[in-house]
């Protein structure tokens, strides 16, 4: 079951990156649909992490089993590969526009290193969810923090990208990674304050041996 879902996850990942990378650029897609289809860059991260984690969820709940725990159980290693992604971008030259796909004439000095800089911002965040995972709050906690984490930090690293921006009215303009950060950032904010209501934890009263004497006060 466990290689059925880990396929399952990675096809939901390249499909879900793929797919909202064109919806970021649909003028370029309408205009030569199978070089969008068919390269090897342009992948959207975030569509990957929303896709791959809607299928895996739904595989999950499938086969009767816990879909917050093991949302739970997850998410430190999400965030890892997060971090270990972003290597391979810097290695590439893609996530910091070393190949220039974006199409704009970067001047002198050139640009960040970003994918660096966000691979050791979720390597920090990796030793943070690590070190709370024994919490005592309702299944989801952990999985909620790890959103609100990777919105925050992803929110933060769009600040000196290069990106394309999508006009949200009036005068307002924000790149499709902003919106979804903001997105995630405010579902885990409203997932954690529920999960952090009570404990999922037996009470006390519960975890203390019942009396097997039959004697009544």
């Amino acid at each position: 079951m466990v290689a059925t879902l880990t396929i399952i996850v990675m096809l939901a990942d390249v499909a879900g990156a793929r797919l909202f990378q064109i919806l970021e650029n649909l003028d370029n897609f309408a205009g030569d649909p199978a070089s969008m289809l068919f390269t090897r860059s342009g992948f959207s991260i975030f569509g990957g992490l929303i896709l791959r984690t809607v299928a895996g969820a739904v595989f999950i709940h499938q086969h009767a089993l816990a879909v917050l725990t093991t949302l739970d159980a997850a998410a430190p290693a999400m965030m890892l590969g997060y971090a270990i992604g972003r290597v391979g971008c810097q290695i590439s030259g893609d996530g910091d526009w070393g190949n220039n796909i974006a199409g704009v004439l970067i001047p002198s000095p050139g640009v960040y290193p970003m994918p660096l800089y966000e691979a050791l911002a979720c390597l920090l965040l990796v030793a943070i969810l690590w070190r709370v995972r024994r919490h005592s709050f309702k299944a989801g906690w952990l999985f909620s923090l790890y959103l609100m984490c990777a919105g925050a930090e992803r929110l933060l690293i769009e600040q000196i990208r290069i990106n394309n921006q999508l006009h949200l009215g009036w005068n307002m303009y924000a790149t499709q990674a902003e919106v979804i950060a903001s997105a995630l950032i405010l579902f885990g904010l409203i997932a954690l304050m529920l999960a952090s209501r009570g404990s999922h934890l037996p009470s006390p009263q519960a975890r203390a041996p019942h009396d097997r004497s039959g004697a009544r006060g």
